[in-house]
């Protein structure tokens, strides 16, 4: 299960806030007051986070890791497809890699981050670092930051250079998805 933090966290950019209170909480939860109780039931919990100004206590969406881990890897597919046309992914493995934003965790995507491209979407919305590997040009990484909150890499590379890591416990695939999503 992965968790992170709702748009309505401290920790989160002005326009994820914006976003969750008007778009989530006033129109959409609104308009679907079972999807309300649904999340609220099911996904919505509170949690200590570390923030660059010291712990606070958050809210936290938990998501299925069979949901978000293929979603990210279609992405980072796309990203590639759009980025570099030239490369071919098709026989590329794709590691998900999600950590709650620690100073460690952040530290090591800021200095990563650093050696990689960037684009923006949105004010605050999206960003996405790109680049292939120093060391090899079959294998590469991107950062998929959302509202300045939930941060995923994904790396990827050749089967011959790159291997496929296992999935962290509990991780279950969703149902009838192709296997190499």
């Amino acid at each position: 299960m992965c968790v992170w933090i709702t748009a309505s966290a401290s920790a989160t950019s002005d326009n994820a806030k914006w976003i969750w209170k008007n778009r989530v909480m006033e129109r959409t939860f609104k308009r679907s007051p079972k999807l309300r109780r649904y999340v609220v039931e099911k996904h919505l919990r509170q949690m200590t986070v570390e923030t660059p100004r010291g712990p606070v206590v958050a809210n936290v969406m938990t998501m299925p890791q069979g949901q978000v881990i293929p979603f990210i890897r279609r992405l980072a597919k796309g990203f590639l497809y759009c980025f570099y046309p030239d490369y071919d992914y098709f026989g590329d493995n794709f590691n998900v890699v999600y950590r709650l934003p620690t100073q460690e965790t952040v530290s090591a995507m800021t200095d990563l981050a650093t050696r990689l491209s960037r684009r923006s979407f949105g004010k605050d919305v999206f960003r996405v670092w790109h680049g292939p590997a120093q060391d090899s040009p079959k294998s590469g990484v991107l950062i998929l930051l959302f509202y300045d909150a939930v941060c995923f890499v994904c790396f990827h590379g050749k089967g011959d250079v790159f291997t496929q890591t296992d999935l962290e416990e509990g991780y279950e695939k969703g149902p009838g998805l192709p296997p190499k999503l």
